[in-house]
């Protein structure tokens, strides 16, 4: 795991997020903070189900130029199957109810060799301190922000649904709190 400041993290996500082409669906997009990474001919669809946040991210999408977004999680996106040239996921799978269907969802809509771009912190290795932390800290957080469970292990989780690609494993510094493990991966579907 490579140690790296949270600037490093950022700097290394917008590289891979402005190389997306085509259709780009982000699930979990939030208030917006990706848009201005994509490729300026890239073609946005959002989902964001939470209403508040959804208020900004339209906001956002239409300084952008793209549409507002669709008030849908990502376990059922509504999109045709085989849609979707490229899925975006940042801080997502962490805090959806349902990791595996979401994932089943992102591969349903990805057209044949569709990239999936995710961005998400994982669970510290077993039995170390950290992952202690983590646990501790997951019934709060799942409660307090936007259901974030500090020890779901993403990583698993993609390489069970049978994604593959390039995935980096990054150990991110945050000044004085302790570092979180965090995976950067850009891969698509092992099928």
């Amino acid at each position: 795991m490579t140690k790296v400041s949270y600037a490093e993290f950022e700097r290394r996500c917008a590289l891979v997020i402005g190389t997306l082409r085509g259709t780009v669906l982000e699930i979990g997009a939030g208030t917006g903070e990706n848009l201005g990474l994509l490729a300026a001919d890239a073609e946005w669809i959002g989902l964001e189900p939470d209403a508040g946040r959804r208020r900004e991210l339209d906001a956002a999408a239409a300084a952008y130029g793209h549409p507002a977004a669709l008030a849908r999680g990502a376990e059922d996106t509504g999109l045709a199957a085989g849609s979707i040239d490229a899925v975006l996921a940042t801080k997502v799978l962490c805090s959806v109810a349902d990791p595996q269907a979401v994932l089943a969802e992102v591969l349903r809509v990805l057209k044949p060799g569709g990239r999936a771009v995710f961005a998400e912190h994982v669970a510290a290795p077993e039995g170390s301190f950290k992952r202690g932390l983590q646990r501790a800290a997951s019934p709060f957080s799942a409660r307090w922000d936007h259901g974030c469970r500090w020890d779901r292990d993403s990583a698993v989780l993609l390489a069970d649904a049978g994604f593959r690609g390039r995935m980096e494993s990054l150990d991110v510094s945050q000044g004085i709190l302790p570092s979180v493990p965090v995976i950067l991966f850009d891969g698509t579907s092992a099928g």
